[in-house]
């Protein structure tokens, strides 16, 4: 994988982030730096929802990206 290719992965999967979570402005994405838990607590805070629907989201998410990148291949 080129460098362009994966510019071009990251700022698909930036949109895929901003698309899920819509409250979620650019400062907010950058600073989750692809860790989870910090997108866990983002979700949990910005909704003001509990951590057992975060996850449930969060995981759901994860699913469904990773269904995406296999029909991509």
């Amino acid at each position: 994988m080129n460098r362009i290719q994966i510019t071009n992965n990251l700022k698909e999967f930036l949109n895929t982030i901003k698309d899920q979570w819509i409250w979620f402005v650019d400062d907010q994405i950058e600073v989750l730096e692809g860790k989870r838990n910090h997108l866990y607590g983002k979700t949990q805070k910005v909704y003001i929802i509990d951590s057992e629907e975060a996850e449930k989201r969060l995981a759901d998410w994860q699913k469904l990206q990773r269904e995406n990148i296999r029909s991509k291949v």
